[in-house]
């Protein structure tokens, strides 16, 4: 087994909010096969964005910021509302093709910060009032596209003060 050539060197939650929803009856929240809620009746939605190293044309270090936030859906039952910001700071040890580094990156960190996302609402609505939820897995491949998008964040408003140049990556809401 080897290192992978991406690697998180840190991240934290910029915020994270949880919400009980009140009157939802004990047996919504149950399953024959899971001892979480259903996730049909959650809808989902995230929003990515990137940033690499500004000033050099041949970036290593890149920033990700992931929101995701949940609710029920429309005429659904679910037990809570959230909403979760978590950012990721990255190295990739790639000397190829821009491109591709960015491809790789932004799949594969953003499923990093989801799991780690997913693991804290985890423990942390194992606490709450409807116990706790279990958020699906997600496909990020999605992301990997070409494109190059605008700047939605200012460069320079990263952790660690790491100057970057942000790009929208995506907006999706799983239904």
């Amino acid at each position: 087994m080897k290192l992978s050539p991406l690697q998180l060197k840190h991240y934290h939650f910029t915020e994270f909010s949880v919400s009980a929803i009140t009157g939802v009856s004990p047996s919504a929240l149950t399953s024959e096969d899971s001892p979480y809620p259903p996730n049909d009746a959650l809808s989902l939605e995230t929003e990515v964005l990137m940033g690499s190293e500004e000033g050099t044309d041949d970036p290593h270090l890149f920033v990700i910021r992931l929101t995701i936030t949940g609710c029920p859906k429309d005429g659904e039952v679910y037990p809570y509302k959230f909403k979760i910001h978590v950012e990721g700071v990255f190295e990739m040890k790639h000397d190829g093709d821009i491109s591709l580094r960015n491809r790789l990156v932004v799949v594969n960190g953003t499923g990093v910060l989801f799991g780690a996302a997913r693991e804290q609402l985890l423990l942390t609505t194992g606490r709450c009032v409807h116990g706790a939820i279990l958020l699906p897995t997600l496909d990020f491949r999605g992301l990997a596209r070409d494109e190059e998008s605008p700047p939605i964040v200012q460069p320079g408003d990263t952790p660690q003060g790491r100057r970057q140049a942000p790009r929208k990556r995506t907006t999706k809401t799983i239904e």
